[in-house]
């Protein structure tokens, strides 16, 4: 009888292990752009275990550029891609990102993308915006960035906004140049009586417009339907 209840579970186990998903990390995590360091799985325990945190560095303007650091939407967005040539992605100019005189820092949080890994090794409650941020904090440290910008969209406006505070604070070697945050309302809500009061968010915006000096709104307005970065002249 021990003998059959031991086979049992044995069998049991095993379905169980095939029903667990793989993790697989996308095979343009290994491209020329990607570099990997070691950081603490708890950052507030920084002597206990790490993991090789994945992060993309897309160099694009030279040394002395300003970089900017990219947090994904989501949670659950990733940010690194094979790139390529960015100068004829188009997914490049969508993101808004200025096609030369700039360097990118490409952030997949824990948990996605190129740092997608098994929960023996992040577990949920390694999981975290604090936790991100002291991932990010720790690629640019590696790299050496003093000029940048930080530019989040959605849930990404949540890890920007803290690595901005954190950064001003000692935590990096400057503070950035500006924190750029974009949400997730669009145009195409307008009139959308189940997103009503998206419409009017945009309603007022466009109000709002006429306020502003035009050259403010000229700048804001390069690319209104994904107003992206753009640098200032001079």
């Amino acid at each position: 009888m021990k003998a059959l209840l031991a086979a049992l579970l044995a069998v049991s186990s095993a379905a169980q292990a095939e029903e667990q998903p793989k993790h697989e990390i996308p095979a343009y995590c290994a491209g020329s752009d990607n570099h990997k360091i070691s950081v603490p799985v708890d950052p507030s325990q920084p002597g206990t275990q790490k993991f090789d945190f994945s992060f993309q560095w897309v160099e694009r303007g030279g040394p002395d550029a300003p970089t900017i650091i990219y947090f994904p939407g989501g949670p659950g967005g990733s940010a690194i891609a094979d790139w390529g040539n960015p100068l004829n992605d188009p997914r490049w100019e969508s993101m808004g990102f200025p096609k030369s005189g700039v360097n990118v820092l490409f952030l997949d949080p824990r948990g996605v993308g190129c740092n997608d890994l098994d929960e023996s090794v992040l577990p949920d409650d390694s999981l975290s915006t604090a936790a991100i941020v002291s991932d990010a904090l720790a690629a640019v440290r590696s790299l050496g960035i003093t000029r940048y910008f930080v530019y989040g969209i959605s849930y990404g406006t949540m890890p920007a906004t803290v690595f901005s505070y954190r950064a001003e604070h000692g935590e990096a070697k400057t503070g950035p140049i500006a924190l750029l945050i974009g949400g997730v309302i669009g145009k195409a809500s307008v009139g959308n009586p189940l997103l009503n009061s998206v419409g009017q968010s945009i309603r007022q915006w466009e109000n709002f417009k006429q306020s502003l000096p035009p050259k403010a709104v000229e700048q804001l307005c390069l690319q209104e339907h994904h107003p992206g970065i753009r640098l200032a002249e001079g």
